[in-house]
């Protein structure tokens, strides 16, 4: 299993072209499958930190990039979020309930944990950026990559198939993000606020 997860990683950064974010992943989920089968139990905070001390070590430019500080600021948010949200979140709910209330905390984990650089970076913020990553995620990572995967793999009469069907899974995510559109907001800091 953790061979499969290592080997998928690597195969999925590599039809990605490597940004980043599929580093820090593959890093990640090496340093875990390593944990996993010496017996010891992987933590999340540890496997940040091995992937961002990794990556700066391997190409101390990134530490300035953008795309390296929105991923790694997205995965902390959501670490320090989901604790405290997996608190308030009754077992007794009702598991659609808690599945929303559950990726409501991961969206916005991510949203916050991006924030800072998006103020000093961007100066946007999208308040509904949130409940869009939950109506959205779910169709791409269920619809639209799986197919657009098979897309990039597969010949004769599947792959174009798979491409037709990734294709109409991004024109009904433009359109549910066309009805949630609204005004960004302009939040604008240097590096001492954003820190």
């Amino acid at each position: 299993g953790s061979a499969a997860a290592v080997w998928a990683s690597i195969e999925y950064a590599s039809m990605v072209g490597w940004p980043v974010s599929a580093q820090r992943a593959l890093i990640m989920v090496s340093f875990g499958s390593l944990a996993v089968c010496l017996g010891r139990r992987p933590r999340a905070w540890s496997l940040l930190g091995l992937a961002s001390a990794t990556i700066i070590l391997l190409m101390p430019w990134q530490a300035t990039r953008p795309g390296f500080l929105l991923s790694f600021g997205a995965v902390a948010g959501i670490l320090h979020l989901g604790p405290l949200a997996a608190r308030w979140i009754s077992p007794e709910f009702h598991p659609a309930i808690r599945w929303f209330l559950n990726s409501i905390s991961v969206s916005l984990g991510a949203s916050l944990g991006t924030l800072p650089i998006s103020a000093w970076v961007f100066q946007e913020w999208s308040p509904v950026g949130p409940l869009a990553n939950v109506l959205v995620g779910p169709l791409m990572s269920l619809w639209v990559v799986p197919l657009g995967l098979i897309s990039s793999v597969l010949e004769g009469s599947v792959g174009p198939l798979a491409s037709r069907g990734a294709h109409a899974g991004i024109d009904s995510v433009l359109t549910l993000l066309t009805l949630l559109d609204s005004p960004l907001w302009h939040p604008a800091v240097g590096p001492l606020g954003a820190a």
